[in-house]
């Protein structure tokens, strides 16, 4: 869990969505490339977005979870939420240790990458970049360095019907998460 919110200070879209869980583990292929449907506003992307309560406990003896949200505004606002759990696995609000909320901008990109599903089938990503304005920790502490509003950094995301993947895990080379995050289902 700690692994998990400290990533999400790092990047919150990409690694709020990614880190909450699940996701697949496979390489993705280094292949960045122009794309031929840049929009500077995303409203493909208006709407809300919910990752479940996830079992993010790494021992019986000491489970933990989480849930996330993301709300994305036309024509480039974004919202995300999180609340980690420590002392159950399925998001008891007795047991919330940490509710942190993020805002910023997105901004489209001329780029893709592409990564690969637990299928082994390929998945074309679109690349935004996030402008953080603002945080706020309900409840909770944070350790560390935090960002300041302005810092920037580039989120890559699939979109498929309903349901919104962003990359996570170790940034590469391109400054992209290595694999996709669980499903994000639109409400």
């Amino acid at each position: 869990m700690k692994k998990f919110f400290s990533l999400v200070i790092i990047s919150l879209p990409a690694i709020l969505l990614g880190a909450c869980g699940g996701g697949d583990s496979s390489s993705p292929s280094p292949t960045i490339a122009p794309s031929s449907a840049l929009t500077t506003t995303l409203d493909g992307l208006a709407g809300t977005y919910v990752a479940a309560c996830s079992d993010e406990s790494y021992t019986p003896s000491q489970p933990e979870s989480a849930q996330a949200s993301i709300v994305i505004t036309p024509p480039n606002a974004v919202t995300a939420h999180l609340q980690t759990y420590d002392g159950s696995a399925n998001c008891t609000a007795a047991t919330l240790k940490q509710d942190l909320t993020v805002t910023g901008q997105l901004k489209g990109k001329a780029t893709t990458k592409s990564y690969k599903d637990a299928t082994g089938k390929s998945l074309t990503a679109n690349v935004v970049t996030f402008s953080l304005t603002g945080m706020t920790l309900s409840k909770g502490t944070i350790t560390g360095s935090l960002p300041t509003p302005g810092v920037t950094t580039d989120i890559a995301y699939v979109l498929s019907g309903n349901t919104l993947n962003v990359a996570k895990g170790n940034r590469e080379a391109d400054g992209l998460g290595d694999s996709l995050s669980r499903p994000f289902v639109k409400q």
